[in-house]
This record gives C-alpha cells, structure tokens and sequence, in this order.
C-alpha cells in the first residue's frame, strides 16, 4: 500500500513537467538567430526546467502523498487502508492530463478526487454533497454541449426548427404540423422558451444545451436514487455512459421521469408513485417514445415488484391507481391546450395509429436475424458476426446485460430478499426491456445510443449484486470476471477518456468556431460557420428574387431548416420527405401543393436525398411525378437543384404537343 502511495504521488504530479516546459517557453524565446533552436522551434531552458522539476517536484510529491499525507492521517485516527486513498486520488491526474485537459486543471481535479475520497464517509449521507455533484454534472454538459456557433444540420436540427417556427406563427400541433418525436421535441418547447424573441437560432441552441445539461443531472440524480450511494451512484453514471456517451435534449424529461420512477419503487409511500405518473405522462407529450416506454413500464412496474418480492398481487393495485391518478394530472394541461386548439383527436391518431403503423416502418432498420443466424451459421461464423463490428457487438452487450439482470432478479425473488437495489433494477428493466423497441426498431449506433442508456444502471446493479455475495470465493470469481467482461464490452476506461478530452477541448473547439462564424443574416446575433452563411446567402437571393415575400417554396430535399433560416412559411405540415411515405400522405402534400403552387422546388439537396439509403424519390413517387410534370429545372445552387413552377397555360401546350407527337 505504501508502495502504491509513493508511484501515485509521483505519477499524479506528472503534470508539473509541462507547466515547467510552459513556464519556460514564456520566460525564453525560440532565439531568432540561425541555429538548432530555431529549427527546432524549441528553447534549451524548457529541458533544464523539465529535467529539475522531474528531480525535485515529483520526488516531493511521492514523498508528501506516499508518506506525510498518510502519516497525518492516520494520527487523526483514519485506517492505515484509508489512509493512503487519498494519495491513489492524486494520482488520476496524470489520467486527465493524458485525456487533454490542461496541466493545471488536471492537477486540480487530481486534488479533488483526492478531497472526495478524504471526505468520503462525511459526503456519503451529505445530501448538499449530492446536490453540489449533480450541479457539477449540470455545468460540465453545459460547457460541453453549448456551441454557439456550430455547423446546423438542416436536416436533424431542422425538424425542430421546422416545428418551432410553423408552431411560433400559429399552426395548431397535428393539424397544421407534424410532430413524430413529440410535440414538445419536435418545436414545442422551443416555441414556448423563445416568445417574443422570434425564434432566434442563438435561443434554440441555448436551450438544447441546458436540456442536455440537465439530462445529466437527471442521469446522475437516477443513479444517487438508485443506490443512494456516492460510489456506486458515479459507477452507474459512467456504466450508462458507456451505452450512450453523449446525450441529446430529448433525454431530459425521460431521464427526469426515470429518476421519480426510481424514487418511487424504492417508497414504502404511494406518493411518489403519483409523481412518477405526472412526470411520465409529461414525457409523453415532449419525447413520444419515451413517454410511452414510461407509462407502460409504471403502469407494470407495481404489479411486477409485488410478484418478485412474492407479496399478492393485490397489494399492487394501490401503486397502479396513483400512478395512473398523476399520468392523467400530469395529461391534463396538454390535453386541454390540445383540445382548445381542435387538435385533441389528431393527438390520438397520429400519436396512436399512424406513427406506429407507418411512420414506424418508414424510419425502420431491421436488425440482424437471430433465427437466421442461429440456423444457418456455424459457432465460428456467428462469433464473428457478433463481435466482428461495433453495431452488433454493442447489441449483443445490451442484451447480455438485459438478459443477466432480469436471471438476477428472479433469483433474488426466489430467495424472498429482495432490497430496495432490486426494487430499483426492476423498473429500470422494465424501462429498458420496453425501449428495445426502440433499438431494434432502427437498429443503428444512434438509436442503440438514445435507448440503450436505460441499460446502464441495471448493469452497474450487476457489479453491486456480485459485491454483495457473502461466499468469498464466488465473490472473488464472480467479481472478476464481471469487471472483465465490463472491461471488454463497455469499455469504461475509453468512455471516461472521450467525455474528459471532449470536455478540455469543448471550450478550444468553441474559440475555433466563433472565429471561423459570421453572422446569420435576419437572424442576429446568431452565428453559423463562415460558408453555410453564404451558400444560405446565395440560395436566398436566389428564392427572393423568384418569390414575393409572401409566398413560399417547397422542400423535397430533407432540410426542413431552411423554412426557419429563410423566414418562409411551409406549404405542408410534414417537415421531411419520410413523413409522408404513404400514399394517402402524398396526396395530402400534392393538395397542398396545388392550393399554395409555391413558384420554386428544391427537387434534390445534394446532401439528404437518401439519408438512409432510400432515395426521395423512391420514398414518394407521387409527389417526385408531381414535381416533374409541374416544374422544370432551372439551375442548381451549390449543392441543390432548384426547379420552377411551369405555368398552367405553357403545361398545357407542353401537353398537347406531347400528345400530337405521340
């Protein structure tokens, strides 16, 4: 132990070594005069300072943390053990060197870990502790999610910005708009947090940021809730990092709502399970899919742990009926703004038929066939399958884990002891379980990612369970080999790397963005990069000189953003060409083209027109045959093609010339 304290010390004020380098390059120029120095744009003064501080500063910080530090600890009354903690705490400094951050910062965050390991049994029922972590986490999303002036993508960013500025100029949600990820996703929120400030760009980046700034928070506040456990509340943060390391705005309200889940299978009480309700069915109408992953589960969730904990089943129905109460408390507000704009019944038909039936399948990626694999592969051939790419290496992980807790689980229920923890791990499987849907619905790394990160908690629960055996051998063994294949499929020590270096290089990489940004014409003080600024600038002149201000144009490329960006309204209420996939929608988008005839098309973006694979063109021929018996093609501007309305007279001729020649 005392060996290990001295190579901590020692190695955690590594870092020392290149403020030296630095302080020396400021002290000494590179000479000016011909000469090796200058070659090597280096200066001898940063070796003397180097080579002095790895023989005199790294030698008194293995001695200060390998033995004084201890020492004085231990006359405080801290175990020997305990006592050296704080030293291997320093020592992860030169791990959030090595990540990027700057020599400073990380010696500072080094001496951090250090404190919180010191202070350990204080912090660990500190619930001012817990609120100052989960606000850390609020301020590190923050600084690492808010880019100000980052490429937009018209096509993902675009979707909401399409629903924010149809919603801000009056459009009434489902009818005049057409959410598929949620109302509030899909520009609702955006529209009620930017009145008065005409939606500008700079106020819907803000608050995206601090929407994926407080999904951390809220991860962080599930995990504490899970465990009510400081270390064990970090290892189920960093464990559903690993399913999903960077989270998105539409997290937020899931990830609150999980959170009170959480709280409330842990209560012997039935109020939280009322708020659990509320905050679900407030999810709903923000983040569909999460929203339905939620109420399903919660609705469950009661009648599954009184099964597990072998109670009767009866006892559930109590649990059932709050939560359910707080679902329609919490419906009621939405419903009635709903019902006041005429809307309500498009809510259910959209939200209940369509996007299930078609929306659902149009957005599909079918993941590999297990019954295909298993029946037609060799054990070598399906080993390679499965671990041979990311894609299905990471589904094979996310199953194994969903797999291994619920076994878990039910052998806890048959041993009548099941905690608080399993209570928890019950309605985070669920949860889980349940966005499956989700993750084999389109099977692709973003959506593994968007859903996945349910799993994280209940894989950290594993690693708590296996603690928690009393055989010490099978402990020993058991733990082991958990941490291996945690290790090896989840890969912490990587995640950990990318969120500490994407966090060091956030506020560079933000310096490197405003400096190559202008500002967005019509949208001030909003900044995007210095060339989609122009080429909007050319496609907007081009629109202006071919639209009077009144009319619009029509999107048949995937860049619902550039409605927003070029303040025209859209002629349909589908933002993307994916929307309207069925032949009853093409209709609908035909109609609306006949009754607003907008005078320019963008026929192709050169950029979107097969995000997927499927061409636009395959997507809606309906409306592709539309286009091209209605416009012709008049240029292209940068990547796009732009076509014109033909005249109802000249299609005629055009039409009975090609009638006479045939």
């Amino acid at each position: 132990m005392r060996f290990s304290s001295f190579a901590a010390g020692a190695f955690g004020a590594l870092p020392f070594v290149a403020m030296a380098r630095t302080a020396a390059a400021t002290l000494y120029r590179v000479p000016s005069l011909p000469g090796a120095e200058r070659m090597m744009s280096d200066v001898k003064q940063a070796t003397y300072f180097e080579a002095a501080t790895l023989l005199t500063v790294i030698p008194a910080a293995a001695l200060l943390f390998g033995r004084i530090v201890p020492a004085a600890l231990e006359k405080r009354g801290v175990p020997f053990g305990r006592a050296h903690f704080p030293s291997i705490g320093f020592g992860t400094s030169v791990l959030f060197w090595r990540s990027g951050l700057s020599p400073g910062a990380a010696v500072c965050l080094g001496l951090i870990v250090s404190a919180v390991i010191l202070a350990g049994p204080i912090l660990r029922g500190s619930h001012i502790a817990v609120l100052a972590g989960l606000l850390l986490l609020f301020l590190g999303g923050l600084a690492l999610y808010y880019r100000p002036a980052n490429r937009l993508d018209l096509f993902e960013d675009g979707q909401i910005l399409f629903g924010a500025s149809a919603l801000s100029n009056g459009a009434r949600p489902y009818l005049d708009v057409y959410p598929v990820h949620g109302w509030g996703a899909d520009g609702g929120w955006v529209t009620l947090f930017s009145r008065g400030a005409r939606n500008s760009l700079e106020n819907f980046r803000l608050l995206r940021a601090v929407a994926t700034a407080l999904a951390v928070a809220c991860l962080g506040a599930a995990a504490w809730l899970f465990f009510a456990d400081g270390a064990w509340a970090m290892a189920g943060l960093v464990a559903s990092l690993c399913f999903c390391p960077f989270l998105s705005e539409r997290h937020m309200p899931a990830l609150l709502a999980l959170a009170v889940l959480i709280a409330a299978a842990r209560s012997p009480s039935l109020g939280p399970w009322l708020w659990a309700g509320v905050f679900s069915a407030m999810t709903l109408f923000s983040t569909l899919d999460f929203g339905v992953i939620f109420l399903l589960g919660g609705t469950a969730a009661p009648l599954a742990l009184k099964i597990l904990a072998g109670d009767p089943a009866r006892k559930a129905l109590g649990r059932t009926i709050g939560f359910g109460t707080g679902a329609l408390l919490g419906a009621a507000p939405f419903l009635f703004l709903l019902a006041r704009r005429g809307a309500l019944e498009e809510f259910f038909r959209v939200s209940c038929v369509e996007i299930p039936s078609s929306i659902t399948a149009t957005w599909g990626v079918p993941a590999v066939s297990l019954t295909k694999l298993l029946r037609e592969t060799s054990l070598v051939e399906t080993y390679g399958l499965l671990l041979g790419s990311r894609d299905s290496r990471g589904l094979l992980t996310l199953l194994l884990v969903l797999a291994s807790s619920a076994f878990v689980l039910l052998l806890r229920s048959r041993e009548r002891v099941f905690d608080p923890s399993d209570r928890a791990a019950t309605v985070c499987l669920l949860a889980a379980i349940l966005g499956l849907r989700g993750v084999l619905g389109r099977a692709d790394f973003g959506h593994r990612m968007m859903y996945g990160v349910l799993a994280g908690l209940p894989a950290a629960w594993l690693l708590y369970r296996i603690s928690r055996v009393r055989a010490p051998r099978i402990r020993l063994a058991a733990g082991v080999l958990a941490a291996a294949g945690s290790c090896l499929l989840l890969r912490p020590d990587r995640v950990v790397t990318w969120q500490i270096q994407s966090l060091g290089n956030a506020a560079a990489l933000r310096r490197t963005e405003e400096r190559g940004a202008a500002l967005v014409p019509g949208h001030e003080p909003s900044r995007l990069p210095r060339e989609q600024v122009l080429e909007l600038e050319e496609l907007r002149s081009v629109l202006d000189a071919g639209i009077l201000p009144d009319r619009t144009f029509f999107d048949f490329g995937n860049e619902p953003g550039l409605y927003f960006l070029l303040r025209r309204k859209p002629p349909t209420r589908y933002s993307s060409v994916p929307c309207y996939e069925t032949q009853e929608k093409q209709l609908e988008v035909i109609q609306a083209l006949e009754r607003e005839r907008p005078p320019i098309a963008i026929i192709a973006s050169g950029r979107n027109d097969a995000f997927d694979g499927v061409s636009n063109r395959d997507r809606a021929p309906l409306v592709a045959r539309y286009l091209d018996e209605h416009y012709r093609t008049i240029g292209r501007v940068g990547s796009r093609t732009l076509a014109a309305l033909i005249a109802r007279g000249e299609r005629t001729r055009s039409s009975r010339t090609h009638t006479a020649s045939r």
